[in-house]
């Protein structure tokens, strides 16, 4: 009972989230410089990616942006989240982080993701363990911040590109 009450209350939690982001709410935006940031959110996960014997590449060079910096945490969280979860043993992350966009991709199921639904709330694979809310979040945290979050599976490797360009 208590892992579903709180399995519950994060639901809730992440649906008013969600909620707020989708009807422009959350207005404090700062200008950040990723570079930093990816970095230390890379260093958070030291642990997972070891636990995985994962290697992670990275080329990040300094790229300033204007975006809420608890959204921006939970953004790259997610994300990157995602590529060691979803990721096998022994696999591979690519972070890369240019002028223009941030691209994540990682190694994993060796076929692509359902391009059409990916975004949808719900919607989750049938072995993950997650609330199916993470992508939905990920796509309107860029959203409302004027960027783009697109996904391609290519060279074996799934990437999720988000653009700047519009800012």
């Amino acid at each position: 009972v208590y892992g579903m009450v709180s399995k519950m209350r994060k639901l809730n939690k992440t649906m008013l989230l969600l909620s707020k982001i989708e009807n422009r709410l959350i207005h404090e935006k700062e200008r950040l410089d990723l570079q930093p940031i990816v970095t230390g959110v890379i260093n958070d996960f030291q642990e997972l990616l070891a636990a995985k014997t994962l290697a992670l590449n990275s080329d990040l060079q300094h790229t300033e942006i204007l975006i809420n910096k608890e959204l921006l945490y939970l953004l790259l969280n997610n994300l990157l989240g995602n590529a060691i979860r979803h990721n096998y043993i022994g696999g591979q992350i690519f972070v890369t982080l240019s002028r223009t966009q941030l691209v994540i991709a990682n190694t994993g199921q060796p076929e692509p993701l359902k391009k059409d639904s990916i975004f949808q709330r719900f919607n989750k694979s049938p072995e993950s363990e997650g609330s199916g809310l993470g992508l939905t979040l990920a796509r309107e945290i860029c959203e409302a911040s004027g960027f783009s979050l697109k996904y391609a599976y290519e060279q074996n490797k799934h990437t999720f590109t988000i653009d700047f360009a519009t800012i």
